[in-house]
């Protein structure tokens, strides 16, 4: 049935541009600068004296890793 078809094609259509437009906002809405996700984890886990190396695109050093990490 031509009439058929054609009504399952549109809505084919239309689910691919609902999807597509989902991804477009969701990428909006995530929109981090390289290396910001990283430095607030770093923070949110007590390692925020490593975000400063970090964000500089510094090594981290053994010596400043073992003072973040030492109770």
């Amino acid at each position: 049935d031509p009439a058929a078809l054609a009504a399952y094609w549109a809505e084919y259509e239309d689910l691919c541009r609902q999807i597509s437009t989902a991804h477009s906002n969701d990428d909006d809405d995530n929109h981090y600068e390289e290396g910001e996700l990283e430095t607030e984890w770093l923070q949110s886990a007590g390692l925020g004296i490593l975000a400063a190396p970090f964000q500089a695109g510094l090594e981290v050093t053994e010596a400043q890793l073992g003072e973040a990490v030492r109770p």
